[in-house]
């Protein structure tokens, strides 16, 4: 029987963190969502994960109903402290970790602060990415401009339909679009964090097993090659025939391949 969702708030010391919840045993899963989405990408795999898991997804600072950060410009530590603030404020000690595109460098900058409190290292689609590749992103997504006949309604719709362009997935873009529209001011956040972190040095930090499960039509799917250069502890899972975004495209297969690892694997430890 699926896990009934529930949803909350955290004071946390730079605002409101909102997060959604699912399973009372188990280990702990934290999971971490693209920008410029929120912690509905999980809507539907939580009541999933949650009948092995106590899984948890928050709201990344400034998206879905959580807090902006007090900061004009958040940076990835931003995000870090207000995610590591949340954990704490849950009671959490130890969790495994999943994030996904900017999730993902949120989870790698995290681990890399408490790695004694991650179990497990979860990823789908790693932004190792390169300054032509980081501007794609920021041209397909476009500054911020409200137009008086909601033309910008319609390029956002089109914007992240250019990220998986295909009809079969029109409930997950009417989610992704709705959630976008909701932060429009400043839904470029997260993108400019990532554009500004140094991926390639944080990823070489994680000396552990990363497990990255990545859907074929994932945009960031061919760069986990550069993890598994950086960390040959990587084990890479690409789901074929499957589009972007698997906790919504997907609910079953992921929640099958996550609470597997997390509760098959035994937890591994950062090298000192």
């Amino acid at each position: 029987m699926a896990a009934e969702v529930r949803r909350g708030y955290l004071d946390c010391p730079g605002g409101q963190v909102h997060f959604r919840r699912a399973g009372h045993k188990g280990p702990f899963l934290l999971l971490l969502h693209p920008t410029p989405m929120s912690s509905r990408s999980f809507e539907k795999s939580l009541p999933l994960l949650g009948t092995g898991l106590r899984a948890i997804a928050i709201d990344t600072p400034g998206y879905g109903m959580s807090d902006r950060p007090p900061v004009a410009e958040p940076r990835i530590q931003d995000y870090v402290d207000q995610t590591l603030a949340a954990v704490d404020a849950l009671g959490i000690d130890e969790f495994a970790l999943y994030g996904s595109h900017t999730g993902a460098a949120i989870a790698i900058a995290l681990h890399n602060i408490v790695p004694q409190r991650v179990t497990h290292l979860i990823m789908s689609g790693v932004p190792i990415l390169t300054e032509s590749e980081i501007a794609f992103f920021f041209r397909n997504l476009g500054e911020p401009e409200l137009q008086p006949g909601g033309e910008h309604l319609t390029r956002m719709w089109k914007s992240l339909g250019n990220l998986a362009p295909d009809s079969a997935v029109l409930d997950q873009l009417q989610m992704a679009s709705s959630q976008a529209i909701a932060v429009y001011d400043h839904y470029l956040d997260g993108l400019r964090a990532v554009s500004k972190f140094d991926m390639q040095e944080a990823a070489s930090l994680i000396n552990r097993p990363v497990f990255v499960l990545s859907a074929e039509f994932d945009r960031l799917a061919d760069q986990v090659d550069r993890l598994e250069e950086l960390n040959t502890q990587t084990q890479t899972k690409i789901v074929r025939g499957m589009h972007p975004q698997l906790p919504w495209t997907n609910p079953a297969l992921f929640a099958e391949e996550i609470t597997t690892y997390v509760t098959k694997h035994a937890p591994s430890q950062r090298a000192a």
